[in-house]
């Protein structure tokens, strides 16, 4: 009897129910873990699906670049042009052996002589035919051809060995001869050239004057009003801020990390920190205006008469007068003077804010043009220094 009821006490302690229960609590443990890595592998399988789909439908970095730069890429051809005009617009002197020089001399006059065919007797027939038809043929005597190269040749040989000349070498590019087109490679290029006043000079543009610019570019009026202050305060020497109190906010506002540097603006970049101020204002004002050079006037050759009017406050009829006197002033005939054509005032303004020439020490502004793009640059050709180039 007591066997049987110790048989049943161990048997109890190790009953059925006791030993299911432990291994359904392994299960479900088992069971908990499996469910979070298989749902850990679906969530990395699904990320690389998405990332191989973005991958596939996304551009290459070629393609965003040429779309970044708006033309196939020709990016080196189009630069490696512009590299070369811009070195081609200042000509200097170049220092070379001054024998050297001479013989160059000494071989263009001689070229002279043998195209004269080493005697006079046909020319001076054709010079005397030419003559009588009311002609007359300008080309050199041989004798005096001999002459000079005999000179040039005694010359030479007095030049002493080592002696150093400056061979000048022309501009290949100005204002002078713009536009014109330059081939390169199978492809032409437009290069146009202007002065740097061409454009307004924010750094020296009065403020109702800009405001009034503003407008005529199609700013709206209170937008022109607030942003020709902006523009003024950012760059004028003194801190005190114009109608409208724009730099003592601006000054006092702790977001911008920049305040206004009451300095002349070197950068177009700088104005970013203005506020109202994002990329697509400061492309419009890079594209109406410029920052260099010291020229406060306009020339009135690159700018059409709606435009000189609202830079210089005139009435279209007094720009009109004072384009024809601009036009007519060096004509010994013309009697008429600008003080009498649109009056004192308006006379004093014109002179004071238009111009005809550009100055030899001043920027200009290079544009070059590709079939699907447009480099641009301000360019300082006496010091063969470039201020800004950007895209358009």
């Amino acid at each position: 009897m007591v066997q049987s009821m110790e048989r049943q006490k161990d048997d109890a302690s190790f009953s059925p129910v006791d030993l299911s229960s432990g291994r359904t609590e392994k299960r479900n443990c088992f069971r908990s873990g499996g469910f979070i890595l298989v749902y850990c592998l679906w969530i990395l399988t699904a990320c690389a699906v998405m990332m191989a789909y973005f991958f596939k439908q996304a551009p290459s970095a070629p393609a965003q670049l040429e779309r970044t730069l708006a033309h196939p890429i020709n990016w080196k051809k189009i630069s490696s042009v512009f590299n070369f005009v811009l070195f081609e617009m200042k000509g200097e002197p170049m220092a070379v052996d001054a024998r050297w020089e001479m013989e160059r001399k000494i071989v263009l006059v001689d070229q002279t002589r043998i195209s004269l065919g080493g005697s006079g007797a046909p020319i001076e027939n054709l010079r005397e035919m030419l003559s009588q038809m009311g002609f007359q043929l300008n080309i050199p005597d041989l004798s005096q051809v001999n002459k000079a190269l005999n000179a040039l040749q005694e010359e030479k040989v007095r030049i002493e060995r080592g002696t150093i000349s400056n061979f000048g070498l022309p501009k290949r590019y100005s204002l002078d001869n713009s536009p014109q087109t330059i081939a390169f490679d199978g492809e032409n290029y437009i290069l146009e050239i202007y002065p740097g006043n061409a454009k307004p000079n924010l750094n020296y543009i009065d403020q109702e004057d800009l405001e009034r610019y503003l407008i005529w570019l199609g700013i709206e009026d209170r937008a022109a009003e607030k942003l020709s202050q902006f523009l003024v305060d950012f760059h004028d020497e003194d801190r005190n801020a114009l109608a409208g109190n724009t730099e003592g906010p601006f000054q006092s506002d702790n977001r911008y990390i920049t305040k206004f540097p009451n300095r002349l603006i070197d950068r177009f970049d700088q104005l970013s920190y203005i506020p109202g101020i994002d990329a697509a204002m400061i492309n419009f004002l890079r594209r109406n205006f410029t920052i260099y050079g010291t020229d406060a006037r306009i020339n009135y050759k690159y700018n059409t008469p709606a435009g000189i009017a609202a830079y210089t406050e005139l009435q279209p009829a007094e720009v009109a007068a004072a384009l024809q006197y601009e036009k007519q002033k060096n004509d010994p005939l013309y009697n008429q003077t600008l003080v009498g054509l649109i009056g004192t005032d308006s006379a004093k303004k014109w002179n004071e804010k238009v111009t005809d020439s550009a100055s030899q020490d001043q920027p200009v502004h290079v544009v070059l043009k590709g079939k699907k793009i447009e480099l641009h640059a301000d360019y300082l050709p006496e010091r063969k220094k470039i201020l800004d180039v950007y895209m358009q």
